[in-house]
């Protein structure tokens, strides 16, 4: 259902100068589109949280190994969330499907998730070691549950927020700007874990990162819900998959060449910053070069992506993205020191600049409304699958012999996936008449 947009102005001054910035921003990158508060609110909501996760996610490798855990103890804290979290999703979907509560159960998954991150900030004052590694694995386990709880409510609201014949050009105006308030924190987040070393560092960066992450979801609490009709009955957890999401035709390729695809990238994908650190001798100051270099590829390529994925369709950048990213493993194969896993993230975040832009989109182009976020939630548990095997098998065959032929057979199978997109994955017709644009 499209948003009324009968108030579609900018903020009164008491709402804040943020917001009437993002508006701002939205009709200078798209002139011509009627932008409001609501879509204000989903920019400072990005710019915020993504800015918070500088203090977090370039460094949790490293967090991780200084408890002494292994190449395959990171594997495992990759990859036993992102089950759990995929599989989350089938209730969270469900909830949403019987009740049409999408913004509501937005908010109290959010609340919940935030108040799980007190007990991984508080990890090294109550464990150590190994005990505190496979309590890192659980804590993050919840989170990532939590988190993929409301992925389903999410997607489906925002769809209804942004026309589909902007979606490119407005993800890729959030996406640049939530790379933008990255590129300024994450060197801070940097020097604070370097200089506040082992546990100190990360305590007080995780610290900075739970405070953004509140005012983030304050913003977030702002938009207005949008009346969403239930589309089944009944009660229960509704942890089945929805099997019309299987039979559907394009969407049913698009979950299998994913799971391939998912399978070669989780086989070193998460690996990487164990192995700067250890086999390139990096330390977490270059954990933060290689996000500061990965996010300022990425903001230059979404730059390119928006407009032209707008122009062209979504499958293209998909296409595209899956064939580069097979030189990401081949480029940290050829490293001889930190500073080359350094250049290859800077030619990763190029690489992948398209995919999280043009594969959402896409998803929203091939899934029905009403049943949107039991199609989403159906796909991401089954392509999460290969999510977590990926992960334990290269973690595995990493510790046991050696990360590096596994970069290859990364790169081998990610050019395979991009060219089976290529082939079988076919981009539902576009309406000429789209809601948003002022004619």
């Amino acid at each position: 259902m499209e948003p009324d947009r009968s108030e579609a102005k900018l903020p009164k001054a008491g709402q804040g100068f943020m917001v009437d910035a993002m508006i701002r921003l939205l009709r200078y990158v798209s002139p011509g589109v009627l932008w409001d508060k609501d879509q204000g609110f989903l920019m400072a909501d990005g710019l915020l949280g993504n800015m918070a996760s500088t203090f977090v996610n370039p460094f949790m490798t490293a967090f991780t190994l200084g408890f002494g855990a292994s190449k395959f103890h990171i594997s495992m804290l990759n990859a036993i969330p992102g089950l759990f979290g995929n599989l989350a999703q089938l209730p969270g979907s469900y909830i949403v499907e019987t009740t049409g509560r999408r913004r509501r159960l937005v908010m109290v998954s959010a609340v919940l998730t935030r108040a799980a991150w007190i007990m991984v900030i508080l990890l090294p004052f109550y464990a150590k070691g190994l005990t505190a590694v496979y309590v890192l694995i659980g804590l993050m386990t919840i989170i990532s549950a939590l988190g993929a709880f409301l992925t389903p409510a999410w997607t489906s609201l925002i769809s209804d927020w942004v026309p589909r014949a902007v979606r490119g050009r407005f993800f890729a105006a959030r996406n640049m700007l939530m790379s933008g308030g990255a590129l300024i924190t994450v060197n801070l987040a940097g020097r604070i874990v370097t200089r506040g070393g082992f546990p100190k560092g990360y305590v007080r960066s995780m610290s900075v990162f739970f405070v953004l992450s509140l005012v983030s979801l304050y913003y977030f609490s702002k938009i207005r819900d949008v009346p969403f009709a239930p589309s089944r009955t009944g009660h229960g957890l509704g942890i089945r998959l929805d099997m019309d999401a299987l039979r559907s035709p394009e969407f049913s390729k698009w979950i299998w060449i994913l799971s391939v695809f998912n399978l070669f990238t989780g086989l070193v994908g998460s690996l990487f910053g164990a192995y700067l650190i250890q086999d390139l001798h990096g330390t977490p100051a270059h954990l933060a070069y290689m996000s500061f270099a990965s996010t300022l590829t990425t903001i230059i390529g979404q730059r390119f992506w928006g407009p032209l994925s707008d122009k062209r369709g979504h499958r293209f950048g998909v296409v595209v993205s899956a064939c580069l990213s097979a030189g990401v493993p081949l480029v940290w194969y050829l490293a001889k020191g930190p500073w080359g896993g350094i250049l290859a993230e800077a030619y990763a975040g190029a690489a992948w600049s398209a995919w999280g832009l043009c594969s959402f989109n896409l998803i929203l182009d091939l899934t029905p409304e009403s049943r949107r976020p039991s199609y989403v939630a159906t796909g991401n548990a089954i392509a999460g699958i290969t999510g977590f095997v990926a992960p334990l098998i290269g973690g595995y065959l990493a510790t046991k012999y050696s990360l590096r032929p596994l970069m290859l057979v990364s790169a081998v199978g990610r050019l395979g996936s991009g060219l089976l997109f290529s082939r079988f994955i076919r981009e539902p017709a576009r309406s000429p008449e789209s809601p948003g644009i002022v004619r």
